[in-house]
């Protein structure tokens, strides 16, 4: 907790002078029953080795656009663009959306399910020398912890991720499934950070 406090004192310094993210490079060690890790390989395999598609945001709220859109001359943040054509979320449907997920916006899902930005980009599978298959891969700003964490408990494996942050010298290691004290500390965090990205770099969020 005290790691991740410091991390985001620096980050709130580094974001008043940029308007793109730090990425941090992320290499997973995977370990548990055999089955259970085969099963996870497999699985991740199936979905392009992409990490996030473990656990997909709602298709509900990956259909809807964010960010600023005029309709009729009424400025909207979130809208509908498919073969109906373009039209802005009504309120009820973005209240009836919000007691389903906590949040009619992908990108606030995100942060409360994955922990980050945008879940893990550049993901590749290598096997060490020893046999052993790990996962490299990067993520904006931070680790996506949370995501992690669902995904150990998932498939009943351990993760281990080794931490390099682009503003933080040194290797951090962490583990997964965490326990349930350090989910509610990094939530937290996350929920701190991501107010401080959001008042910061703003137009980041739009498509």
């Amino acid at each position: 907790m005290k790691r991740l406090m410091n991390i985001l004192k620096k980050l709130k310094r580094i974001l008043r002078g940029i308007k793109m993210p730090n990425w941090t490079d992320n290499l997973l060690i995977i370990d548990g029953p055999v089955e259970n890790v085969k099963a996870f390989f497999t699985e991740l395999s199936s979905k392009n080795n992409n990490l996030a598609a473990l656990m997909p945001v709602p298709d509900e709220l990956d259909k809807i656009h964010q960010g600023s859109r005029e309709f009729d001359g009424v400025r909207v943040d979130a809208w509908y663009e498919d073969d109906e054509g373009a039209r802005p979320v009504l309120d009820i449907r973005k209240d009836e959306l919000t007691e389903k997920y906590g949040t009619y916006k992908s990108i606030d899902w995100q942060y409360k399910n994955w922990g980050t930005k945008w879940g893990d980009c550049e993901t590749e599978v290598f096997t060490n020398n020893e046999g052993k298959k790990i996962i490299t891969f990067q993520s904006a700003w931070g680790p996506p912890w949370k995501l992690l964490h669902d995904i150990a408990v998932k498939y009943d494996i351990i993760i281990i991720d080794n931490v390099q942050y682009e503003f933080e010298p040194g290797i951090h290691i962490d583990k997964y499934p965490m326990t349930e004290e350090h989910v509610a500390d990094n939530m937290k965090v996350s929920n701190n950070l991501d107010k401080l990205i959001k008042a910061s770099v703003d137009e980041e969020y739009k498509d």
